[in-house]
Formats: structure tokens, C-alpha cells, sequence
């Protein structure tokens, strides 16, 4: 039998990886995009994809869910703004708060059981239980709680996967390791702090695997695992210094980082959460220097091939 998924945040990074490995396994897919939304990473695929576009009328996505009974949601869209100024807050409420509880009435309305829901790491500042590094994390704990209403009022069945850093090739985001890359192809120099602050980093296939085996442990209702958040986290953790030097033994090259020459950011997370527990039957396959082969291999036109 086909399974059937409906995806938010498909046209992201994280969300387009899932979304090809889905249709690669036969699952029926419907993402859910705003008409505001870039199909740049799924360009390529977009013919092939069904399409509903969300225009704030809860009733057509009723009838959306209504029609396709999923098996699964997998929400994946949300704003993320690491240090967020005034004119940020309505896009970060309406991203990562309404929106998703939007989902989730859309779920209860049609009898639909099951969503995969996506957290961040940076919920656990200073590796606390609850302590939002920032905004962005707020707005996800707060949506959390939301979705307990729903789990202990309506009977949804959920699995948070609380996500670190995460990369991969032809990855777009602004992220420290594209930055590295981009210094590297261009022999140009990079500005950064002193580089002691903990990262952990999980590539994209291990991501994508781990929302998979989260879907079928909700569709085969195993009850032991519902309703918990996970972390999608490596095995290895390393310091922002010691990542450059691994890229720099990976690639045989040597980069030009100004360390210091930026302070650490309000709320720079030094540590990272290191008590959640890690999702059943998954854990992190690709090794850090395996995946920065990856990373850069896959980049085109660049030094590296």
C-alpha cells in the first residue's frame, strides 16, 4: 500500500532532501508552500510534485487533509531568525506558531493521527531543559506546548526531532560550513570569533533517515515513543576551531580565518545540549570527515572535485 505525506517547508533545504528520498521510496507526497514561496531547491522536481498552496483559509486545508487522509505530516516549515530585530516578530509568530497550529486543527477536523514535528537544539540553553537561546527557539517551545493540547486533548500522535547543525552538499544556507567552503574556492578571508563555542553537526542523509523512521514508528503506532522529542544529534562534537582544522587536513588546504576578530554573538551557545535522548533505531552513520568529503565533492565548479 502507498503511503501518503503531507510536507511542510519542502521548498528548504532539509524539507526538499526529505522530499526527494519520499518519492524515491513511493511514498504519495502533498507539500503545503505559501504563494510567497522559492522552489529553488526542488526546481528540478516541481512537475512531479502536488502542490497546495496555503492562503490562510483553514477550511481548504481541512478539505486538503479530508481528501488525502495521510498516514503522516512532517512539518518542516518554519522562519529562522538568529538574532531577530522588531520587524521579525510577525513572521516568526506566524511561522512557527500559527501556521503550525493551523496543522494541527487541520489534523483533528480529519481525523489524522500522526505528525514528525521539528525542534532545535537551541532549546536548551546552557544544556538546560527549557531555556530558548533566542526567539526563533521560544517560538518553537512554544508551539511544544501546543501540540501536548493537542496530544493529550485530541488524541494526535507526535515525534519532535530536535535538530543541531546540519549540512550537505548544494546546501544555500548561510551556514558556517558554506561560508568555509566559499572562502576556500575564492582564497579569500574570514572574520570570526575566538572559535571555542561547541558544534555538532549531522549530514543530511542521517537527517533525512531519522524523519523517515520517525513517520514509521507513529504509522506502526508503537505507543512507547509518541508524544517525546528526540535529539538528531552526531556522535562527535567538536569546537568551531577544531572543525576548521578538520576541513583544512580534509581538503589539504590551508584557510585564512581572522579568529577573534568578531565577539561572540548575545547568548552564543559555548555547549551544546547533551542530554536528550536520541531517536530509536537511528543513530548519526556518516562520521564528520566522511561527510566533509561529501560536502565538498558534491560542490561544482569549485577546487575541490
Amino acid at each position: 500500500m502507498i503511503k501518503k505525506a503531507i510536507l511542510t517547508g519542502a521548498t528548504g533545504y532539509i524539507g526538499s532532501s526529505l522530499l526527494r528520498e519520499l518519492l524515491k521510496k513511493k511514498w504519495r507526497v502533498i507539500i503545503v508552500v505559501r504563494k510567497t514561496s522559492s522552489f529553488h531547491y526542488i526546481q528540478d522536481i516541481k512537475n512531479e510534485v502536488e502542490i497546495f498552496e496555503f492562503d490562510n483559509d483553514l477550511n481548504k486545508m481541512v478539505d486538503l487533509f479530508d481528501e488525502i487522509k495521510p498516514d503522516v505530516v512532517f512539518h518542516l516549515a518554519s522562519k529562522v531568525i538568529v538574532q531577530h530585530d522588531i520587524n521579525d516578530i510577525p513572521d516568526i509568530i506566524n511561522s512557527n506558531v500559527l501556521f503550525a497550529t493551523q496543522i494541527l486543527e487541520a489534523m483533528t477536523r480529519t481525523n489524522t493521527a500522526n505528525i514528525v514535528n521539528t525542534g532545535t537544539s537551541w532549546q536548551h540553553f546552557g544544556n538546560e531543559q527549557y531555556n530558548p537561546v533566542n526567539l526563533y527557539a521560544a517560538s518553537k517551545e512554544a508551539f511544544f506546548s501546543i501540540l501536548k493540547y493537542y496530544n493529550e486533548a485530541f488524541g494526535v500522535h507526535s515525534i519532535t526531532l530536535e535538530l543541531f547543525d546540519t549540512y550537505g552538499p548544494n546546501d544555500k544556507r548561510p551556514k558556517v560550513l558554506n561560508l568555509i567552503k566559499d572562502i576556500d574556492k575564492n582564497s579569500a578571508s574570514l572574520e570570526m570569533t575566538p572559535g571555542e563555542q561547541e558544534v555538532n553537526l549531522v549530514f543530511i542523509n542521517d537527517v533525512v533517515r531519522a524523519y523517515i523512521i520517525a513517520a514509521e514508528i507513529l504509522i506502526s503506532d508503537n505507543e512507547r515513543h509518541v508524544n517525546k522529542s528526540f535529539s538528531i544529534c552526531a556522535k562527535e562534537t567538536v569546537t568551531l576551531k577544531e572543525l576548521v582544522i578538520l576541513y583544512e587536513m580534509v581538503n589539504k588546504t590551508e584557510l585564512d580565518i581572522k579568529w577573534g576578530a568578531k565577539s561572540y554573538r548575545n547568548r552564543e551557545v559555548m555547549s551544546i545540549w547533551n542530554k536528550g535522548e536520541i531517536l530509536p533505531g537511528w543513530n548519526a552513520e556518516i562520521k564528520l570527515e566522511e561527510g566533509l568529503h561529501l560536502f565538498c565533492e558534491c560542490e561544482q565548479g569549485g577546487k575541490h572535485k
